[in-house]
């Protein structure tokens, strides 16, 4: 159970991570947004679509990747927290003290949902790069795809405590078992 020092800092922290994938998202839709004001009126470009195919794939490795590599940071840092290992996150040492294993999680939370929207924001960005040049719908699919996939890393308060009382009792049974 999380004491009101620990529910305090996390209130803190999920608004600070909600205005971070926010304005992850807005660059995207705002990109968006000037690609579609400011695209002049032209035929689609005939021949090959190099760049459409490129983002289009891009966008397919990227909404996995988004979801591997987050896992795979994430555990890393879920075992050194368990080992007693500092991840150099910036909480004063009282507080950290005071916060216990929450101020580490909350830096891997953050980690974790900052990755896997920057892998996102990139390919979305890529595919309306990709239709800018070469007019295809497809790309506009995928980023609009790839925005949404972001606005799914955007944080609540109940989605934060949730995560954060699963990993607390997995970091338990780590320092269990000694793995």
């Amino acid at each position: 159970m999380l004491d009101s020092r620990q529910q305090e800092h996390i209130g803190r922290f999920t608004r600070t991570l909600q205005i971070i994938i926010g304005a992850l998202a807005l660059g995207v839709a705002g990109f968006a947004m000037v690609v579609l004001w400011l695209q002049p009126e032209r035929a689609a470009v005939a021949g090959r679509h190099i760049n459409s195919l490129i983002a289009s794939s891009m966008a397919v490795v990227a909404l996995m990747a988004s979801m591997i590599v987050p896992r795979v940071i994430g555990a890393s840092m879920r075992r050194a927290i368990a080992a007693g290992k500092p991840l150099g996150q910036n909480i004063p040492a009282p507080v950290a003290t005071e916060l216990g294993d929450v101020g580490a999680l909350t830096a891997v939370y953050q980690t974790t949902r900052i990755v896997a929207a920057a892998i996102l924001d990139a390919a979305a960005c890529y595919n309306l790069v990709a239709y800018m040049l070469e007019q295809q719908s497809i790309n506009l699919v995928f980023a609009a795809a790839l925005l949404v996939a972001i606005l799914g890393k955007f944080p609540t308060r109940g989605t934060v405590e949730y995560w954060l009382n699963n990993e607390l009792k997995q970091i338990e049974e780590l320092r269990m078992f000694g793995k």
